[in-house]
């Protein structure tokens, strides 16, 4: 009998969506830095980490008979 079952669930913004984090500021290059922040703001509403843990944990939480494979989370303004 099989007393634990591993489920491996692939979660991801998806190329090129927008997370909204503090990694601006680790750009050194001050154009570069300045071009993310600008296409951070220009986002309507970009996900946070907290839009992104809550979907991983909804996944982590399904019932066992439930396989949720890949989670991809764009931003509804890049899905338009």
């Amino acid at each position: 009998m099989i007393d634990h079952v591993a489920i491996v669930t692939g979660a991801g913004s998806g190329i090129g969506c927008v997370v909204a984090t503090d990694l601006t500021s680790s750009i050194r290059d001050a154009d570069t830095r300045a071009g993310t922040e600008a296409y951070y703001a220009a986002m309507e509403q970009p996900l946070t980490a907290t839009d992104v843990a809550d979907a991983v944990m909804f996944a982590v939480e399904a019932p066992g008979h439930v396989c949720i494979s890949n989670l991809t989370l764009p931003p509804t303004a890049m899905t338009r």
